[in-house]
């Protein structure tokens, strides 16, 4: 991109915090982003506001945004929408999608950057009809709030990345989706979501997820495909990851309705900090869930305190494998303290002997019959001892072809639990 600057007030915008020269504004800010192109870089720069209509990017340029975007009332569209590649927005300020304005509904797309996204179902965003491959499309430093739908939401991008964003106070989950390749979303801060923080959505390849912030949302980091019909989502990598206080699972690999084959391939999570995730006591869930997958090492992650944060509330499990996967490598995990002493319980014992064991009670690792899963070399741990929250260390059912080797226990297994609740060959 050229080395050249020009402030959008040099070009027919004015500062509009009341909402009034919408139209004006709107159409200035498009021509000076087809014009910017290679010529110069544009900047939104500090102080100036403005609300606008909905905006497509539909040449490649670099826009540097240190002041406040709005998305004018009554839109329903997204601020942004990418028709191009080699788009650069990057700088200090915020887009924000001024929701409470925005009416949603299926089949519209109500976003704050986003390609490739023709409508909606009930649920999820549909691919365009005749998608276009994006190459080098680039979002860093800003921060984008109050989003209806998703913050960001880029499919099928090439050799793109997020980077440094702070995304907040929205719908949906922010995602790569629809094959996307070799696309990173790094530095991250994400909190305040009512979906997933980030999504590897149908299909993604040689993608990451480093050293993000992630929590207050209803997941922390998610490689998914709700359907089962697209391409699976392959070599990903997911490391370094702060992810804590979230409703849902910390990370998770999973496929929605009835699927028998494994969707999610070849990925990475490793040296990851996971606690206190899983607080709606949803059963099953917690800091890493694993369904419908292959090829998956989960090393080196240091997880803790995952289960409800209120009276109620199902078994919570530091890492989960279900029966679907296979070749699964669970290895070196730090994993404590996982459940709570919540829900109903069951008395056993009288007197001194007595104690009581709680559906709320957790477990650190449990394999559901997965084949061709290695459980070994994991630290877990009860910091409380028998009045504990986690009931069983390993719990699960082991087939033939799985191995539990090598794990140790530290610390008093809450009453009527134990460290290893199935063989080990």
């Amino acid at each position: 991109m050229s080395d050249a600057y020009t402030s959008l007030l040099d070009l027919g915008v004015v500062n509009d915090p009341t909402q009034i020269h919408v139209a004006a504004n709107t159409a200035a800010y498009m021509a000076a982003l087809s014009s910017a192109s290679d010529a110069f870089t544009l900047v939104h720069p500090e102080g100036l506001t403005v609300y606008l209509d909905a905006i497509k990017i539909a040449a490649p340029v670099s826009l540097i945004i240190n002041g406040t975007i709005y998305l004018a009332d009554a839109q329903n569209a997204s601020v942004f929408t990418i028709e191009s590649g080699n788009v650069y927005i990057s700088g200090t300020g915020t887009i924000n999608g001024n929701a409470s304005k925005q009416t949603g509904g299926v089949s519209t797309i109500v976003g704050g950057i986003v390609s490739n996204i023709s409508t909606t179902n009930s649920t999820s965003p549909l691919s365009a009809i005749t998608p276009i491959t994006y190459d080098n499309v680039h979002i860093s430093g800003i921060t984008i709030t109050n989003v209806l739908m998703w913050p960001i939401a880029l499919g099928y991008a090439t050799n793109s990345t997020i980077t440094g964003t702070t995304l907040t106070n929205s719908g949906k989950s922010s995602m790569f989706m629809f094959s996307a390749i070799g696309c990173s979303f790094d530095n991250n801060t994400v909190y305040s979501i009512q979906d997933t923080g980030f999504t590897f959505y149908q299909g993604a390849n040689q993608c990451t997820a480093n050293n993000n912030t992630i929590h207050e949302c209803s997941g922390g980091i998610y490689v998914q495909d709700l359907n089962g019909v697209s391409s699976p989502n392959q070599s990903i990598t997911i490391m370094g990851n702060h992810v804590y206080n979230n409703t849902g699972n910390g990370i998770a690999l999973t496929t929605g309705g009835t699927v028998t084959f494994q969707q999610q391939q070849h990925v990475n999570i490793y040296g990851n900090m996971l606690y206190n995730n899983n607080t709606a006591g949803t059963v099953g869930n917690g800091s890493i869930n694993i369904q419908s997958s292959r090829g998956i090492m989960v090393h080196g992650n240091n997880i803790f305190g995952d289960g409800s944060t209120s009276t109620s509330g199902g078994k919570s499990y530091g890492i989960y494998v279900d029966s679907l996967s296979s070749f699964i490598s669970v290895n070196t995990n730090t994993i404590g303290d996982i459940g709570a002493r919540t829900g109903s319980a069951v008395n056993y014992g009288t007197g001194t002997s007595a104690y009581a064991i709680y559906t709320g009670q957790g477990t650190g690792i449990y394999i559901d019959s997965t084949p061709n899963c290695l459980i070994g070399s994991n630290c877990l741990y009860n910091t409380v001892g028998a009045l504990g929250v986690m009931l069983y260390g390993i719990d699960g059912t082991l087939v033939a072809s799985s191995i539990i080797t090598g794990n140790n226990f530290l610390g008093v297994i809450s009453s009527g639990g134990s460290a290893n609740n199935i063989p080990t060959t």
